[in-house]
């Protein structure tokens, strides 16, 4: 990974959840990895932009 660029906890954690449900099922599991890993993506993202907003809320923009 390049530096200055890190994982956040979920992402770390999704592709932990990932490898494992692939492992456990085979490549019959990925479709199932690849939704939790596009939902947890998604929540984050939304957490993110709300924080943002927060932010710039309370920067008065």
């Amino acid at each position: 990974m390049p530096i200055g660029q890190q994982e956040s906890g979920v992402t770390s954690g999704v592709k932990f959840v990932t490898s494992t449900v692939e492992g456990a099922t085979g490549s019959a599991g990925r479709p199932v990895a690849r939704g939790l890993a596009d939902v947890s993506t998604s929540i984050e993202k939304g957490a993110n932009d709300v924080a943002g907003g927060v932010k710039r809320a309370g920067e008065g923009k």
